[in-house]
């Protein structure tokens, strides 16, 4: 995970000996720079020797018989027993994984009341940015000087969200489009000012909660968790996806089922 600057900055050390530790198949910090090829720059540069550690001692070889399928030199010493699976209750603590807080909010949303009332959620959401980018389109038409006015300015006034989801679609739009109509709801939605402060309460009222029988949360806040069932849900890959063994979908494909 190592960015292009970090990778400069070790390479000016005066340092004899070097010892990299790390995952090439869950390179998972590209939105910090970082580069999926790490691993072969460091070996290529420093003339590096691979120990490669193959052995999972986290789950069984049955469950890995799926991660074999990106990174077929994984496995365990142990076997899980097959069990069916228990029906739906609210005894046993449980987890679903979502590929980002967009599609775990959608789920969230679509439960009832009294089950949202008994999940605990865990994800970072980064909406500022995009409502920024819409007050920024504002300031180009209305020759606006501060970002505040902006965010002061009618949301008549602000490109709307399908039209910003046409040109930028990241989950942060389509986080954004899924709670706008709660805060219209709430009358929280005359400005952006006010969108953002009913979704910043949003999920600070969500973070406070931290016990409930169903755990939603996105791959990234899931590591190093565990619960005794969890559902993994996932964007379908295309098949140029699949061969791409340095493919951020498929390096987070391997770190939700290991």
């Amino acid at each position: 995970d190592l960015t292009p600057i970090q990778f400069e900055l070790i390479k000016l050390t005066q340092a004899q000996r070097f010892i990299f530790i790390g995952d090439p198949y869950q390179a998972i910090y590209g939105f910090a720079g970082a580069t999926t090829d790490a691993f072969h720059q460091i070996e290529k540069t420093f003339q590096a020797i691979n120990f490669p550690l193959t052995e999972c001692f986290r789950v069984p070889n049955n469950i890995l018989a799926e991660a074999r399928k990106f990174c077929p030199d994984i496995h365990s010493t142990f076997e899980l027993e097959n069990k069916p699976p228990d029906h739906f209750d609210r005894t046993t603590p449980r987890a679903r994984l979502f590929r980002n807080n967009a599609s775990l909010i959608g789920y969230l949303l679509s439960l009832s009341p009294e089950v949202q009332n008994d999940c605990v959620v865990r994800c970072t959401p980064k909406f500022w940015h995009v409502i920024y980018q819409a007050i920024n389109a504002v300031e180009k038409s209305h020759n606006l000087h501060h970002q505040t006015e902006g965010l002061t300015q009618p949301l008549d006034q602000l490109p709307n969200l399908e039209t910003l989801s046409q040109l930028k679609p990241t989950d942060e739009v389509k986080l954004v489009a899924l709670l706008l109509p709660l805060a219209q709801a709430e009358g929280k939605a005359s400005n952006w000012f006010q969108v953002g402060t009913f979704i910043t309460d949003y999920f600070y009222a969500l973070k406070q909660k931290t016990s409930g029988f169903l755990t939603l949360s996105t791959i990234h806040q899931a590591k190093g968790l565990e619960w005794d069932h969890v559902s993994v849900e996932l964007q379908e890959l295309t098949q140029e996806q699949m061969e791409d063994e340095s493919s951020q979908e498929v390096n987070l494909i391997i770190i939700a089922l290991t």
